[in-house]
């Protein structure tokens, strides 16, 4: 996708597309009878620097030809704060460029939710020096600050009663709120990830895989913070969900994660054990459950744990008594088990608890959750240490597990009075 904020630092990469601008400047000088006015020309040359940054982001990645998706609808739509300055004549410029047929092709989608397409000829991108040709690197590429790190999207209640429900639709799903005045709360949220990200941005981190699987080390660093606005209330809001999102490494399959290196380092994974679950029984006023899996025996021992959590997971976001198993949980169970079988089993296990399922908590235990966990890479980052978030858990150089994990039980009793367990894994070479 088409990403406003992308920059290079390469010489090559930007002599490249200096030269694809000068190149275009003279086969099509303006026809305009009136000079052009300082702004219009400096809003083309950034926009003209941002296609061709994208493109040639895209290029390194090995698409052939390289193209971008980018939604040139939302462009001609009123600006929000989600939205980067001075690119509003973005689909003018990319239909002026895609008219001359020298560089640029556009594939136009005449589909709601359907982005568009930018093409360039791959001869564009063929980048040769005087020691040689020259390959884009991951280094090569990164992002400037400005963009909105709070976002507040809008829940969509009926998603919330569907018997397919997933832990994962309330992350970020729902139409971004263009709230118009911060909050205390969103201001000081704002800040402390300014901080974290700005951390992450110096961060020696790394991936031993191919180039195409490395290239987002750089670039996709910088992290957001998603809040839910809950259908029917206009004012906004912040302690719903909270989540943070945006990182290359979450999005990286577990089975891949022993391939990141932090300081140069392996890393230790380590997580909360049982944690939503056990804010469940800290939200009802009752105490942490001694360390342990709360998932384990719960039904048939503990050979069906991960479809345990996410039958709970989801009995913990819905508001109606769940039915069927939740999307990708059926095939965690054996044949001829039912939903309602697993749901009374839980409800059954916990049942001092069972008033906390089933009621909608989902969100507000998310947004503990995503507290504990700014508080914890904020420890971090005043003591120099590097650690990569995932929603309860968090990834650190290997040496430095220790202190992770103290960093972690310290910022969940703060927030619970608790020391909540963890689990810690550790990643060899």
């Amino acid at each position: 996708m088409f990403d406003p904020w992308l920059v290079t630092s390469s010489d090559s990469v930007d002599g490249v597309i200096s030269n694809l601008r000068a190149t275009y400047g003279m086969r099509y000088p303006s026809q305009r009878k009136r000079k052009q006015k300082a702004r219009d020309a400096a809003s083309f040359e950034r926009i003209f620097r941002a296609i061709y940054v994208n493109l040639a982001y895209a290029a390194a990645l090995g698409a052939s030809p390289p193209a971008v998706a980018i939604s040139l609808r939302s462009y001609r739509q009123k600006h929000t704060r989600y939205d980067a300055q001075g690119l509003s004549s973005l689909p003018q410029v990319v239909e002026q460029l895609a008219s001359t047929g020298l560089y640029l092709v556009v594939r136009r989608s005449t589909q709601r939710q359907i982005a568009s397409t930018i093409e360039t000829r791959v001869t564009a991108f063929k980048w040769e020096t005087k020691k040689g040709s020259f390959t884009a690197l991951p280094e090569h590429f990164g992002r400037v600050e400005g963009r909105e790190l709070i976002r507040l999207s809008r829940s969509i209640r009926h998603r919330y009663e569907e018997a397919e429900e997933d832990q994962s639709d309330h992350d970020r799903e729902g139409k971004l709120v263009d709230y118009t005045e911060d909050t205390e709360s969103s201001r000081r949220y704002r800040a402390e990830l300014l901080r974290i990200n700005r951390h992450l941005a110096g961060a020696q981190l790394g991936l031993e895989a191919d180039l195409p699987a490395r290239m987002g080390v750089f670039a996709q660093r910088e992290l957001c913070r998603y809040f839910k606005l809950p259908e029917g209330e206009d004012k906004p809001r912040f302690d719903l969900c909270g989540r943070l999102f945006g990182g290359w490494w979450q999005e990286l399959p577990s089975s891949q994660r022993h391939h990141i290196r932090i300081d140069g380092e392996p890393i230790a994974d380590l997580d909360f054990r049982s944690m939503f679950l056990r804010l469940a029984y800290l939200r009802a006023g009752l105490p942490s459950p001694a360390a342990g899996d709360l998932y384990a025996g719960v039904w048939r021992g503990t050979k069906f744990r991960d479809g345990l959590k996410k039958v709970v997971n989801a009995m913990l976001f819905r508001t109606t008594p769940l039915t069927k198993f939740p999307r990708g949980a059926k095939q965690l169970f054996p044949r001829g088990a039912s939903a309602s079988e697993v749901r009374e089993a839980i409800l059954a296990a916990h049942h001092s608890v069972a008033h906390m399922f089933e009621a909608g908590v989902g969100l507000s235990l998310m947004f503990t959750e995503s507290e504990i966990m700014v508080a914890t890479l904020l420890r971090l980052v005043d003591q120099g240490v590097t650690a990569l978030p995932m929603h309860d858990g968090l990834m650190v150089a290997a040496s430095k597990a220790a202190t992770a994990r103290k960093a972690m039980e310290e910022a969940a009793r703060d927030f619970t009075g608790f020391r909540l367990p963890t689990t810690t894994k550790l990643y060899r070479r």
